[in-house]
């Protein structure tokens, strides 16, 4: 992985405005200095240096301070097929809920770079919460006429937008039903069926899923294949724990199953690294022995599970997922529709599966 770019304070906060820009964030120009700056916390002199570094690659007008103290920014349609045509831009709805995707960015950026293609990374939050992105979501592609779109945790409305408006798209994890775009992604039907039936030769008949808030398609599929096997084998249904990332709730929710000894789950699998790094040790805390009392896959992996004690039982695919991104980008640049992809990952035996 190639060493991050140190960027200046007023570098870093011209990211940010120009990502916001970009999102279509701000519609007509940017709020004041003042609000600016109390946002991005920094001074107002770091904020005006920012502003300049934009200026000067096209994306504010002069900073004339409108009667509402507003910096009327430049129409960026203007611009887009320039800026647009050998890009791809990345959609997430948080990097910070997703810290393994900037380990992806890395490996994807380094590939397109080869062929001289740039790589820019959105948070969309205020359009994945919209319950008809459609307008704002189109705005946006329309800035950017040419790049290549990859959709990473997007729910199914964002998914069904950008198969509606036929944009050029890859969607970085799996698709819901009936969407037709091109996409890839872990096995999860195939990786819950070998990690539920890993359990269920361990004597675990009471199984748990901890799955994100956000109902994505890949744990809709790892929840209905693991729901299907314990129905077939007779056991009761999955207990399914759904959570965004925050820690108290999660928390207060392992609490009360703790609490509910005859139904408390003698297996849980965990698909996302955050949920895992706040179970492993909070079960542990309580005084639940992991692997005796309950055991734990994580249907994953990343740097920071492999520090994890006891180091759990998960699935790896390496870097096989950001270079098949890669592939499906370029193809995509080069007008192809390229070919989607499951990926079957290959078994890590850790500590807490007994």
């Amino acid at each position: 992985m190639r060493p991050p770019v140190v960027q200046s304070k007023s570098g870093q906060v011209a990211q940010l405005i120009r990502e916001r820009m970009q999102s279509g964030a701000w519609d007509g120009g940017l709020p004041s200095e003042r609000d600016l700056a109390a946002e991005f916390l920094v001074s107002r002199t770091t904020l005006r240096t920012a502003c300049s570094l934009l200026e000067s690659e096209g994306l504010l007008s002069p900073c004339e301070h409108t009667r509402k103290g507003r910096l009327p920014a430049k129409s960026m349609t203007a611009t887009t097929p320039a800026r647009g045509h050998g890009t791809v831009h990345i959609l997430t709805p948080s990097l910070s809920d997703s810290p393994i995707l900037m380990e992806h960015v890395s490996v994807v950026r380094g590939e397109l770079a080869k062929a001289s293609v740039s790589i820019v990374v959105n948070e969309i939050p205020h359009i994945v919460s919209q319950s008809a992105p459609r307008r704002a979501l189109g705005r946006l592609f329309s800035i950017h006429r040419g790049a290549v779109w990859v959709l990473h945790k997007m729910p199914q409305s964002i998914q069904e937008t950008a198969a509606d408006l036929r944009v050029p798209c890859v969607v970085f994890g799996s698709v819901f039903p009936g969407i037709k775009l091109p996409f890839i992604d872990i096995d999860f039907t195939a990786t819950a069926r070998h990690a539920a039936g890993r359990c269920f030769s361990a004597g675990r008949t009471r199984l748990a899923m901890i799955l994100h808030r956000t109902r994505l398609a890949g744990d809709t599929l790892a929840a209905d294949e693991v729901k299907r096997l314990t129905r077939i084998k007779g056991l009761p249904d999955p207990i399914l724990i759904r959570h965004d990332f925050n820690r108290s709730a999660l928390i207060d929710t392992l609490d009360y199953w703790i609490s509910r000894p005859g139904e408390f789950p003698d297996a849980i699998l965990v698909l996302n690294q955050h949920h895992l790094l706040t179970v492993l040790p909070h079960l542990m805390r309580r005084g639940i022995s992991i692997p005796g009392r309950i055991s734990l896959i994580h249907l994953g992996n990343d740097p920071a599970v492999e520090r994890l004690s006891p180091l759990p039982d998960r699935y790896d695919v390496g870097n096989a997922l950001s270079r098949g991104l890669s592939r499906m980008c370029l193809a995509m640049l080069s007008g192809d529709r390229p070919t989607s992809r499951h990926l079957f990952p290959r078994v890590l035996r850790g500590e807490t599966l007994a």
